[in-house]
């Protein structure tokens, strides 16, 4: 993950024929916002050794999300960001101001009057259509962040949060995804577990009512069919044993 300078500049206005002195005059008079970026690296998220477990995490959530992934995890990133669950938490945070004080950033954009649901409604859509930029290099799965506020610092702080907020939320789904994984394998374990002694009971059985097979090949017969199905019960159950 990697912070860029803040940038300061004035929303654009357009202007065309004899309005262009009026407009310059206006866009002065706009006030004046700052942009700053953070950009997220698919490997600061997805270490070695977690990639395999994230990408099934990953499907997992597009499913939820109605969003495609391919083979590449970064391609989600910007929904699992953009997502209302996601943007609802950034707004809920305090962040530093330049002025040295900690402000609720629902608060700061939303501003003075209405009810609290109505409030909440204004800042997230404040936040998403004009705060919020995201966007993605397919070419190298590198997602750039952009929070444009009135106020640098805290600007700054918030496109951090969001690099901090897509990290906790990808360990989320993944430890939920392993939590699933984990219990899936403890029954199936426990399952084959059972499968396994019954049988081995019958192969034992089977050979002590048969203590001799020569010569006869209808039990030589039942023998290694009953020998190949333990064999194969074992190979399962140990299988399944070292993921758990």
């Amino acid at each position: 993950m990697m912070m860029s300078q803040v940038t300061r500049h004035r929303r654009s206005l357009a202007i065309v024929g004899l309005f262009v002195a009026v407009g310059i005059g206006t866009a002065l008079l706009l006030p004046v916002e700052y942009r700053a970026q953070t950009e997220v690296y698919p490997s600061s998220l997805l270490r070695s050794g977690e990639l395999s477990g994230a990408t099934s995490t990953l499907a997992g959530l597009s499913r939820q999300l109605g969003v495609g992934t391919g083979t590449d995890p970064s391609a989600l990133f910007p929904a699992i960001l953009g997502s209302r669950e996601q943007v609802e938490s950034l707004l809920a945070r305090s962040y530093p101001f330049r002025d040295g004080s900690q402000r609720n950033l629902l608060d700061y954009l939303a501003g003075p009057g209405g009810s609290p649901a109505r409030r909440a409604e204004r800042a997230y859509r404040k936040f998403v259509r004009g705060a919020l930029w995201i966007t993605r290099r397919p070419e190298t799965g590198v997602t750039s962040i952009g929070i444009v506020l009135r106020d640098p610092v805290a600007s700054a702080a918030v496109a951090n949060a969001c690099a901090a907020e897509l990290d906790r939320a990808l360990r989320a789904y993944q430890a939920a995804d392993q939590e699933a994984r984990a219990r899936f394998v403890s029954g199936r374990l426990a399952g084959c577990g059972d499968s396994l002694r019954v049988l081995e009971n019958r192969l034992q059985a089977f050979r002590e009512q048969n203590r001799s097979v020569t010569g006869a090949p209808r039990l030589i017969f039942e023998e290694e069919r009953l020998q190949r199905e333990v064999s194969v019960s074992q190979t399962v159950f140990l299988n399944l044993k070292q993921q758990f």
